[in-house]
This record gives C-alpha cells, structure tokens and sequence, in this order.
C-alpha cells in the first residue's frame, strides 16, 4: 500500500508535468494515434488479401493486435521513459539520490516518471478490443477472458523483468542507448504471432529471447489455439526465469556501481 500511494504521488506529479506543456501533450498524443493507425491499417491491408494468417482466422488476429497495443501501452506507461532516462542516472551520479532515499532504488529507476500519454493507448486498445470481441465469435467466456488477462499481465511482468535485466547491464557500459535499442529490437519481434515466423525465428522467440510469451502465447491460450500444462507453464517458466535475472543483473550492478564522486 505505501508503494500504490508513492506511485499515486508520482502519477499526479507526472500529470501537471505534461499538462504545463499541453501542445507537447498533444504532439505526444498525435504520434502514438498515428502509430496505432499504422498497426491497425497494416493488419487491414493484409486481411483483405487473405483469409486467414499463418493458420490465424481474421477475429484471432485482431485480437492478437488489440492485445499487442494493450501490452505496449502497460510498457509505455510503466517503463519506456524510465528506461530512456536510466543511463543518465548512472552518468551524471543521480542513482546516489535513488540508493539514499527510503525506497526501493530499482522501483525509483524504473517506475518513477509515468508516461501519462500512454492512457490514449490503453483507451484504443480497449475500443478495439470491445469490437473484435463483438464483431467475430471467438468462443470466448468469462473464463476465457479471465485466462487472457492473467496470463497477458504475467507476459507484462516477464517483459517489464527483461527491460530491466538488460537495462541493468549499464551498470557497467555506462552508456545505455545501445542497449535500449537492442531490447527494443527484441521485443518488436512479439509484435506478430509467433506462426508468422519461419521455424528458426519461432524457437528464437519462444527460448532465446522469449517475445512470444508477452502477447502470442497469452491470446493463443485464451482462444484455444494451444493447450495442454506445457503450455499453461510456459509463461510462468519465462516469467519466473526473467524476474530472477533482473533480480540478480540489478543487485550485482549496484554492487559496482561507483557513485557520482567515482
């Protein structure tokens, strides 16, 4: 609870921060209603052509992509701009303030500056969620749905515990934008179901560096697509997997950490 109160705080703050810049609030807006146009209108585009995709009928794939931008905006909203700012904390000495305060440094890191623009996500995501759910017969229950939202939350932690593990490594490169980019990279690969890939790319995303487990394998549960205890377990093999790792990335890397007077 004192954490849900710190982060309230922190999402208040955020808030009149970007509401002092309201053109910038908009411009910020405008680019992520153009991205999602992107996403949707590239889906379209294809589903005129064909029936189906990679053995997807055209309601599974649109639930694929309103589960994708439901993810996204979770990322958006918790991590992105933390994970931009976090090389500057290790660079310029901030992380001292964030090691010194009576918190959790790696919560401070991580999850101090919520991106408020990323609500206009959550509300599309939502919307298009709404009419696929409406629109094609899915054979989805409450119990379905409730097996989604578990398991989509739980691909949320796994990539959220990834973004953090390999963030982390700035630790001792110091710069961090390459390794943004590299995780950025790799989690676009979930950007499509993992049956859109050939063989070699598939096994990649499901073990190597697993994006499949952020938005395919949670909407292929819920839908039907896959089953057995394998599969149940999947996810929270990763999941379990990618916390351990930043858990043990993050307290190594504050042990080498130097300080602002290094």
């Amino acid at each position: 609870m004192r954490y849900v109160l710190i982060y309230m705080a922190l999402l208040k703050n955020a808030l009149i921060r970007q509401l002092e810049f309201r053109l910038n609030f908009l411009g910020s807006t405008l680019c992520e209603s153009v991205w999602i146009s992107t996403q949707v209108l590239f889906f379209h585009s294809i589903l005129r052509l064909a029936p189906t995709l990679g053995g997807w009928t055209e309601g599974q794939v649109w639930f694929f992509v309103s589960s994708y931008i439901f993810v996204d905006a979770l990322y958006m909203f918790f991590i992105h701009e933390n994970m931009k700012n976090f090389s500057g904390l290790i660079k310029n000495g901030l992380m001292d303030f964030h090691l010194l305060r009576p918190a959790s440094a790696l919560f401070l890191a991580f999850f101090r500056i919520p991106n408020t623009n990323a609500v206009f996500n959550f509300t599309m995501s939502l919307g298009l969620l709404t009419w696929t759910l409406t629109h094609f017969d899915l054979h989805m229950g409450p119990a379905h749905f409730g097996l989604w939202l578990f398991y989509i939350l739980l691909g949320f932690t796994s990539l959220a515990a990834l973004c953090i593990g390999i963030t982390s490594l700035a630790f001792w490169t110091t710069q961090a934008s390459s390794l943004t980019w590299f995780f950025f990279e790799l989690y676009r690969l979930g950007s499509r179901p993992q049956d859109f890939y050939v063989l070699w790319l598939k096994r990649f995303i499901l073990v190597g560096f697993p994006a499949a487990a952020f938005i395919s394998v949670p909407v292929q549960l819920a839908t039907g697509r896959l089953s057995g205890p394998l599969w149940l377990l999947y996810p929270l093999i990763v999941c379990a997997l990618a916390v351990t790792m930043a858990a043990v990335i993050w307290r190594r890397g504050v042990r080498v950490y130097e300080g602002a007077l290094s």
